[in-house]
């Protein structure tokens, strides 16, 4: 079966189809990541590193809990807006939550911290962990959304 399409990225012609299987839409392995690349930067969520909390989630949290601080957060998806950690804070010294020995003086009084930490790297979860613990122990409440996997391997 011929394809007698045109590659999804050049646009040049995609090589004759034969066998069973979905169609090819890219011309080359070039073409195919540079086209998976364009549809992550079209996605809500635009890079791995930019972790969202499920809005069933989110909603729950903030109509139950005082967030004062979300130590883990992306600029649009903060829960705390006004007080928030993360790669893309416009102040260059809030932007890695893991300079900060604990998070307790950050914290508004009478309010808890909200954290949704990156799973991979592992290293960087505990590091999370820790802080999240060092905070708890000077007395601040804590919620932490800890990844789990449900699977044998």
């Amino acid at each position: 079966m011929a394809s007698g399409g045109k590659c999804g990225r050049c646009k040049g012609p995609l090589p004759t189809y034969i066998g069973n299987g979905r169609p090819r839409a890219w011309c080359s392995p070039d073409c195919r990541k540079a086209g998976y690349r364009a549809s992550l930067r079209k996605s809500s969520v635009k890079k791995p590193n930019e972790w969202w909390i499920p809005q069933e989630i989110r909603d729950r949290v903030l109509a139950e809990h005082p967030i004062g601080l979300d130590a883990a957060a992306c600029d649009f998806s903060s829960l705390a807006p006004n007080n928030w950690l993360g790669p893309k804070h416009p102040d260059k010294s809030r932007r890695d939550a893991i300079t900060f020995e604990d998070w307790s003086e950050l914290t508004p009084s009478g309010s808890e911290v909200w954290v949704n930490p990156p799973s991979i790297p592992i290293p960087l979860l505990c590091q999370f962990l820790e802080r999240a613990a060092k905070t708890a122990s000077k007395g601040n409440a804590v919620m932490v959304l800890v990844p789990a996997s449900v699977g044998t391997n």
